[in-house]
């Protein structure tokens, strides 16, 4: 931060969004990063609502990514789109297109993100 670096808090649950929402950093953060690190697409879209209204409770109008693990990838994209949010994706935290198969490269998630951006875009 003293170099002028822009901060992203990264909250994996809603435990690390209390945490944050707590912490002296807070106010010096650029954007929060809702990053729900359960596979499973109900759990984590459980947690990312949960990490939403602690986030939105404090008051913290900071801009938003978000971004599921493997199975909960696209579920979790898909709602942060809906609310207005960004995503984010990459084989670091899924490898599977949004139809089960797998990716066959980075390329191939962007692209998909993409078209859920479209389709999202049209849908409004």
């Amino acid at each position: 931060m003293s170099r002028g670096v822009g901060i992203e808090a990264g909250l994996l649950s809603p435990a690390d969004a209390r945490t944050f929402i707590d912490s002296p950093v807070r106010d010096r953060c650029h954007r929060i990063l809702i990053e729900p690190c359960n596979p499973d697409p109900v759990a984590a879209l459980r947690d990312a609502e949960e990490m939403g209204e602690i986030v939105s409770s404090a008051g913290l109008t900071l801009p938003q990514v978000h971004h599921g693990y493997d199975g909960s990838c696209w579920a979790v994209n898909q709602r942060a789109l809906s609310l207005g949010h960004g995503i984010r994706t990459g084989i670091e935290d899924v490898t599977v297109l949004p139809d089960g198969r797998a990716a066959k490269s980075n390329a191939e998630l962007v692209e998909a993100a993409r078209s859920l951006i479209e389709n999202n875009v049209r849908h409004k």
